[in-house]
């Protein structure tokens, strides 16, 4: 083989083998391994596919935009930067922050984020470090897997040398010569641990002082090694193996469950089983119990997460209704007082330093609820300035004061109080408030509507409950109270209790706007004195009626929960999670290694 053509097919020796063995090509080799290696765990234990991918994407704060196989240094001290750039003539390019991710967010349009219960999980899982971490931790320990398994997989080597030498005279004869050597290799370990191994070497040497005088050689060598080892070969040479697969197999299960445990730590605030680990010591554990008792009974605290800030919201509900009540029955007090039908002014001021308390009580309501959504934010992965509102109907139903009487029992109340202020009512501020009170009839339609609504819906319960109440009644525990107090036929009795309260007081509500129109009409020949009166009188009527209302409204949405039958036995439970809990099967397999 002449010069030229041992050149040229070095040449493209080097352009196939860098083709090969690019850092893009080592990267993207090790992402399909890893990945098949992961979803072959998770057809072994038919869970449902998942997208795989360690790289979070744009939509997330995680992203990096920059090019995985030539990434940007951070930034680096002045000083030693000054030495980086004297000895590689280059600066380090600047870390850019992604900037994409606030797009993919849910929103008003306005740049506040609005987040329901899907809506908070699928940001959670897109943002959160932790979550980021139990995947790198998953894909690693498939990377430990594939490392295994390239230890049992032909290995082959290609190198070649090339040298000169060129000395002066020796023995009186110049000395120049130059040699080409080229080897190539395989080795390949079976599970009995033998060891197959050939290489082929090529060497080519030639003397320029005597052109014509080229030395070849070929060396071919091959070699099978067997160790001997009694009664544990196989089991011996392939135990890392054997324990980086069941590790990888366990670790797609913790993945499975941490994911269990992720979900209800951004829903309820519980802590998640511990993820994917590369330590084989790692021990696996079952996720935190969801629902607790509302007062924290038996040592399971209250619900915090996603649901604790709708019970937060509820809460403040229930407080902006209570001060609506109180102020209410401040103002009828107030008015009795004055008209001289109550003679305590004791009464007055108890009422007044209630409602006091409980608008305390609500503005600190309200402070905690606004860290709350701070911590919230950031435990989910978003920054906490980031303007965020938690908007969902899944507390709907149990919501027992509706938003829409508590504003309009604001509403009244408000009016009311003008009325009453004796010293700073006008014939106009009269009029324009008969107006106000006269145009919420139709508001109080709707409440009225809203209670019929809920009170058909506890009659169409009633079965259901009724069955509840005589299951509950028959347990040992509600035996040791009263007799009557679980009993079925008083649900019955109760809906048609409400359904009369409702149409006395609709009877009521409408004699008030009677009065409130007569006094409208009646308003040019009434004396100015007499005519507020009377209209405070309404006022503060209207408010008692919209406060019953209120409550029979949530009395009926109240008895209308109905909770669906649980009906399974201790044993059938036992079997059915020894078959599903993934950490109990973990923990069986952890015994065995």
């Amino acid at each position: 083989m002449s010069l030229p053509y041992v050149v040229c097919f070095l040449v493209l020796l080097v352009f196939a083998c860098g083709s090969g063995c690019s850092r893009s090509a080592y990267r993207q080799k090790a992402d399909h391994d890893a990945y098949d290696l992961v979803s072959l765990q998770e057809q072994r234990l038919d869970l449902p596919p998942e997208e795989r991918g360690v790289d979070p994407g744009e939509e997330s704060r995680l992203s990096d935009p920059e090019d995985p196989d030539d990434p940007p240094m951070p930034e680096d001290d002045p000083v030693s930067r000054a030495i980086l750039r004297g000895n590689r003539g280059s600066d380090a390019r600047p870390v850019e922050p992604p900037q994409r991710w606030k797009d993919f967010l849910p929103g008003d349009g306005k740049g506040t984020v609005v987040l329901n219960l899907h809506d908070a999980v699928e940001v959670a899982a897109r943002n959160s470090r932790d979550f980021q971490g139990a995947r790198e931790e998953l894909y690693l320990s498939a990377l430990d897997l594939s490392e295994q398994r390239y230890r049992f997989a032909p290995h082959l080597s290609l190198g070649t040398t090339a040298s000169g030498t060129a000395r002066g005279e020796e023995a009186g004869l110049p000395r120049k010569g130059a040699a080409l050597g080229s080897a190539g290799g395989l080795a390949w370990m079976g599970a009995w641990g033998t060891e197959l191994l050939a290489r082929v070497v090529n060497t080519i040497i030639w003397d320029f002082d005597k052109p014509k005088l080229r030395t070849a050689t070929s060396l071919i060598d091959f070699a099978i090694v067997q160790p001997l080892m009694r009664f544990g070969g196989r089991a011996r040479v392939l135990e890392p193996l054997t324990q980086s697969e069941r590790h990888l197999l366990a670790n797609v299960r913790r993945m499975e469950q941490y994911q269990q445990g992720f979900y209800l730590d951004v829903v309820a605030g519980r802590d998640p089983a511990p993820g994917p680990a590369r330590s084989v010591n790692a021990q696996s554990t079952a996720p935190a119990l969801l629902a607790g008792s509302p007062s924290g009974i038996g040592g399971v605290p209250r619900a915090s997460g996603y649901l604790g800030l709708l019970e937060e919201q509820q809460r403040i509900r229930n407080l902006e209704s209570n001060v609506a009540g109180l102020r209410s029955s401040l103002a009828q007090l107030e008015a009795a007082f004055e008209a001289g039908r109550a003679s305590s002014l004791l009464q007055v001021l108890q009422a007044r330093s209630a409602l006091q308390n409980a608008q305390s009580s609500l503005l600190t309501a309200r402070a905690g609820y606004e860290s709350r959504v701070d911590g919230f934010k950031t435990s989910i992965g978003l920054p906490p300035t980031l303007p965020l509102v938690v908007r969902d109907s899944f507390l709907t139903r149990f919501s027992i004061f509706d938003p829409a009487t508590t504003e309009l029992q604001t509403r009244i109340n408000t009016i009311a109080g003008r009325l009453h202020d004796r010293e700073n009512v006008s014939a106009e501020s009269l009029r324009a408030a008969l107006g106000e009170l006269r145009g919420l009839r139709a508001d109080f339609a709707g409440r009225f509507s809203a209670a019929r609504r809920d009170l058909v819906i506890f009659s169409e319960a009633l079965p259901a409950r009724e069955r509840q109440m005589e299951s509950l009644r028959r347990r040992p525990e509600a035996q040791a109270l009263e007799s009557g107090r679980f009993d079925p036929k008083t649900l019955k009795a109760k809906a048609v209790e409400s359904d009369q309260a409702l149409a006395t007081l609709q009877r009521s509500v409408d004699g008030t706007f009677g009065e409130i129109e007569a006094i409208e009409k009646e308003l040019p020949a009434l004396e100015f004195e007499a005519a507020r009166s009377r209209a405070s009188v309404a006022a503060t009527a209207l408010s008692g009626e919209m406060l019953e209302l209120s409550l029979e409204h949530a009395s009926a949405k109240i008895e209308a929960i109905a909770l669906p039958p649980a009906d399974l036995e201790q044993v059938r439970a036992i079997e059915i999670a020894k078959t599903n809990r993934l950490d109990w099967m973990n923990a069986r397999a952890e015994l065995v290694d």
